[in-house]
Parts: C-alpha cells; structure tokens; sequence
C-alpha cells in the first residue's frame, strides 16, 4: 500500500506542470512569436510581431538571424501579446529567422518560427517593374 501511494505521488510531481526553470529564478511562460507583420519589410521599417510572453519581462532582445549572422534589432515597443522592432539600416536583403534572447540571470537564444523577408528600400521587382504611370 505505501508502494502505491509513492508511485502516485511521485507520478503527480512529475505530471505537474512547472514553471520554466532559469538558474536561480522562476518564469512563467516562454517567448513565442505567433505572426509578423507585414512578413516583408524594407530597411528602417517597423514590424509588428503578435504573439505571447513578449514584454520586457521575458525578452530583451531581439535578432534577425541567417546562417552564423546575428543582427540586432531596435525594439520599439513591448507588451505582453505585442512586439515592434525596427529593420535596422545594415542589414543586407533576403530572408532572416528571428530569434529571442529571454531576460533573466541566465539568458537563453530561443529560434522563434517566423521569419521576415528583407527588401531593398525601393526594390523595383517588388513595385511592380514596368508599370506606367
């Protein structure tokens, strides 16, 4: 009988729910970016990210990344369900996965799945090439 009550309550311990766990502090809920908009962006434009667990609590600082290229963005604007950062001005164009280093004493790099195209300012094949006006 003492057998069976330690299972089960070692399997309610395991079972539960917890926080996440980083170093010596308690974290509810991990950074996760749902959508981008708009998802192509030229340099110095502002994009907003919608998403979860996204304040100043949880993220402080924001990436576009491609390959081994990190790039840090300017965050404009933070809440709990909302982010806005700026494209910043060298970044080079093409496709760029974004990434999240959560704040705390222990900082973790967590890969979001979004990711942002990155057009040239006046990219004429994006304008529509040979349109006459």
């Amino acid at each position: 009988m003492f057998r069976n009550t330690l299972v089960v309550a070692a399997a309610a311990v395991i079972l539960t729910p917890l926080p996440l766990w980083c170093g010596d502090e308690t974290r509810q809920g991990v950074p996760t970016m749902r959508e981008l908009i708009p998802k192509t962006a030229s340099i110095g434009s502002v994009v907003l990210v919608s998403g979860e667990y996204l304040d100043r609590m949880h993220v402080e600082e924001v990436y576009l990344t491609r390959g081994n290229v990190d790039t840090k963005v300017q965050i404009t604007a933070q809440s709990q369900k909302e982010l806005k950062f700026r494209v910043p001005a060298d970044i080079e164009p093409g496709s760029y996965s974004v990434a999240v280093l959560m704040a705390g004493k222990t900082p973790m790099l967590l890969d979001q799945p979004v990711t942002l195209m990155v057009k040239r300012e006046h990219d004429v094949s994006a304008a529509g090439a040979g349109t006459v006006r």
